[in-house]
């Protein structure tokens, strides 16, 4: 990507090289996408990635920030180490959902577990003869 269309000082999509057509407000279209041309509140302008990488061990992550001026628009990654809290609550998360995947699996097997003995027509009597009952036996397959 190396230039940007701006409206009102927000980026409205990124663009690699000229060609390309885009339609501005009030139905203007332009092309191919020079840099410095401006209509209004629309703008073709310079863009820029800038990438640092200061991390030193394996737990990362990416801080993202996005300049964006009259004529330039300049997006900054740097990719760094984590912190404790950062890798504590990433760890916290990973425990919830494998709980929950847990969860997920063992109602699954109990699904099945009650599909197998209704299709063998093994549900013991006393859960046919009452819904209750018939809840309580499929809990306690769980």
């Amino acid at each position: 990507m190396d230039r940007a269309h701006i409206r009102g000082g927000e980026v409205v999509k990124l663009y690699n090289g000229e060609a390309y057509r885009i339609e501005l407000t009030g139905g203007v279209t332009v092309s191919p996408l020079v840099i410095g041309w401006t209509n209004g509140a629309d703008s073709i302008v310079e863009y820029e990635l800038v990438k640092t990488d200061i991390s030193t061990g394996p737990d990362t992550t990416v801080d993202k920030s996005r300049v964006v001026t009259a004529n330039k628009v300049t997006d900054t990654r740097t990719k760094r180490d984590m912190t404790a809290q950062e890798i504590a609550d990433r760890d916290a998360v990973s425990a919830d959902i494998a709980k929950v995947e847990l969860d997920k699996d063992k109602k699954f097997k109990a699904v099945l577990k009650v599909c197998w003995h209704i299709v063998k027509d093994t549900v013991p009597v006393n859960a046919k003869s009452n819904p209750n009952n018939f809840l309580t036996w499929v809990r306690s397959l769980v």
